[in-house]
């Protein structure tokens, strides 16, 4: 997922929403800023983000649709410890209210907070 650095993460969410096509995008955008708490930094440019911020940021536009399904590739890659917590937590809090998510990881603590997994090893499941 690509950020605009040069956007506010408001604006990234409302510009998000509108190529959703979604009616009432600033109820959506402001639903998913308080979901991830984003709130306090809705005029914060999206450029000025850590690592796990943006990722966070991200996640939020993934979930402005209310999407059922989401499909994460290593969503945690390059983000400090304390990011990867939190942003496990927020997965962990999605699943239980019923999103399903498939995640790609090569963090194997990561791998045994799932549910479910697949191990996949020179092109074999």
């Amino acid at each position: 997922f690509s950020l605009w650095d040069d956007l506010s993460i408001g604006e990234n969410l409302d510009f998000v929403a509108r190529m959703f096509g979604m009616r009432e995008r600033q109820k959506a955008v402001d639903r998913s800023l308080d979901e991830l708490g984003l709130s306090g930094r809705r005029q914060q440019l999206a450029g000025t983000l850590s690592g796990g911020w943006k990722q966070r940021l991200a996640l939020a536009a993934c979930l402005l649709h209310q999407p059922r399904l989401l499909l994460l590739d290593e969503p945690t890659a390059g983000v400090d410890p304390k990011a990867r917590r939190d942003f496990w937590e927020e997965i962990h809090r999605l699943s239980t209210a019923g999103i399903t998510i498939l995640v790609s990881t090569h963090y194997m603590d990561e791998a045994e907070r799932c549910h479910r997994l697949a191990y996949i090893a020179y092109g074999s499941l």
